[in-house]
């Protein structure tokens, strides 16, 4: 009888949609390896604190989002019908919104994440569906097409996003949380034959990861006094510190060139090289050494075991969090400003918190001829990547909170910041 009056007044509806998006709020998931994945693709409409996605039925709604940069989802092929097997799709607006389109205690899966699962099985046949996987059309022979699915991860074939063809393509995808660009994702693919690659497409779909897959702080051995302290800032771990050491991992000594005249020639032999601003060791303790590009890709490795020079996808990354901090406090510091505390810099108009942890100290750079200068007012960071042969990539920041990557001479003095790679 009571029940009957609770489902009269609509309460009973209310409750029952009530539990059941509190049971759908935290998916099935399994353990494989140090990380609890998602046993199926993320469906959600909303973000955590309930704000409503844009609903895309067609493809002038998708159009819309994409160009429009709306946090937006759909089905594949816009066919509400597809949602139970592959859940939905997102766009980069949606995956990269503050709100969070994970449950709580959950994050959308990075890159890292995807090659944390890649080296926690023997091969992708473990993740792979023990049903639906067809003969691959470029590797026929050699393609194992369905899998095991040894841990109940469940990675199902997927159709062809918004194909006018509809139709197996032999592969499956997600976007991950890590910017290819600003303009795009990186995606994770798994294909009947390999397990990585790029894809560009405006919406995909996502699963959802939680555990830690952050490093411990590392000593150093040489010298012994030289402790790791790192920061995360958004998707990646940072070292907080300037690099200072004079050896290599293996303690092969790094050449120290202390005039112009060693500097330069450095430079032309492509020697790995290192200094002290203007020769001081009492700089060295405050900002680090400034080290040359050679320094930075050598095979005996500069940074412990785990640890990285920075990429191009990491200054995205950086940058992305940066504009996520931009949003949220819009009358706060910019860029720069989030990246270094006020105290160490020359005094300026512009205003820094480094609400971000990442501690940017103001090293100045040795140029390629032998020069010094802008300490306390500048600092730029080598990263891997080379522009040719004779210019290699940076990013800096100045007084004037200015963020921005750029090239210049390899010979050129920069500090070094590592980012944790551990594979």
């Amino acid at each position: 009888m009571i029940l009957r009056q609770i489902k009269r007044t609509g309460i009973f509806c209310a409750l029952s949609v009530l539990v059941s998006f509190v049971l759908s709020a935290q998916p099935n998931s399994t353990k494989i390896g140090a990380l609890e994945w998602a046993t199926s693709n993320l469906d959600v409409d909303a973000f955590r604190n309930g704000d409503k996605l844009m609903y895309c039925a067609n493809k002038q709604d998708y159009d819309k989002a994409v160009y429009n940069n709306i946090p937006a989802y759909a089905y594949i092929n816009f066919d509400p019908s597809n949602r139970g097997k592959f859940g939905a799709i997102y766009n980069m607006a949606a995956i990269m919104d503050p709100r969070g389109l994970a449950p709580n205690g959950w994050r959308i899966a990075s890159l890292n994440d995807w090659k944390e699962l890649r080296n926690s099985v023997k091969g992708i046949h473990e993740l792979k569906s023990k049903m639906g996987w067809k003969k691959g059309m470029f590797d026929p022979e050699s393609c194992v097409p369905n899998g095991t699915d040894k841990y109940g991860f469940n990675a199902i074939e997927s159709e062809d996003y918004f194909s006018e063809k509809k139709g197996v393509v032999y592969s499956t995808f997600w976007f991950t949380s890590s910017r290819s660009s600003f303009y795009g994702l990186k995606t994770f693919i798994l294909m009947c034959f390999k397990d990585e690659g790029a894809a560009f497409f405006s919406m995909g779909p996502v699963r959802c990861v939680k555990g830690d897959n952050l490093p411990k702080p590392v000593i150093i051995k040489k010298p012994a006094d030289n402790i790791v302290e790192w920061v995360q800032v958004g998707y990646d771990v940072w070292m907080k510190n300037n690099l200072n050491v004079d050896t290599f991992r293996n303690g092969d000594k790094i050449l120290e060139a202390r005039t112009n005249e060693e500097w330069i020639a450095a430079e032309k032999s492509k020697t790995p090289a290192w200094c002290y601003y203007e020769n001081d060791p009492a700089n060295g303790k405050k900002y680090g050494r400034l080290y040359n590009y050679y320094a930075t890709i050598d095979k005996r490795k500069l940074l412990p075991d785990g640890w990285i020079i920075p990429e191009t996808e990491n200054i995205f990354n950086l940058k992305s969090e940066v504009s996520r901090l931009l949003m949220v406090n819009p009358k706060g510091p910019m860029e720069g400003g989030l990246l270094r505390p006020p105290k160490e810099w020359n005094p300026t108009i512009y205003k820094a918190d480094n609400s971000t942890g990442f501690t940017a100290l103001p090293a100045g750079v040795r140029a390629e001829t032998g020069g010094f200068e802008s300490i306390k007012e500048y600092t730029a960071f080598w990263l891997r990547d080379s522009h040719d042969a004779d210019f290699a990539y940076f990013f800096s920041i100045d007084d004037g909170n200015e963020l921005f990557s750029e090239f210049r001479a390899k010979g050129t003095g920069h500090s070094i910041r590592g980012v944790w790679r551990q594979n």
